[in-house]
């Protein structure tokens, strides 16, 4: 009879729900797809600019990221 009381018991009782567990990698993955998606963006904006300065023959759009290459290798 303890037995049966004793099974009773136990499959009245409840699992516990094991903790959930961020693996360290997470964040990275993260960083690294919102990198990627920032890559993707501007990458279009240039791609849209450069067809842009060819049509027009403009020489502005050089002069600004030669601007910007100079400023960033300086820091």
């Amino acid at each position: 009879k303890d037995n049966i009381e004793n099974n009773n018991n136990l499959a009245t009782i409840l699992p516990l729900r094991k903790d959930i567990i961020i693996p360290k990698t997470v964040p990275i993955m993260k960083k690294s797809i919102e990198k990627r998606t920032r890559y993707g963006k501007l990458w279009g904006m240039a791609r849209e600019a450069t067809l842009l300065v060819l049509d027009s023959d403009d020489h502005e759009m050089k002069h600004l990221l030669q601007d910007y290459i100079n400023r960033k290798k300086g820091q």
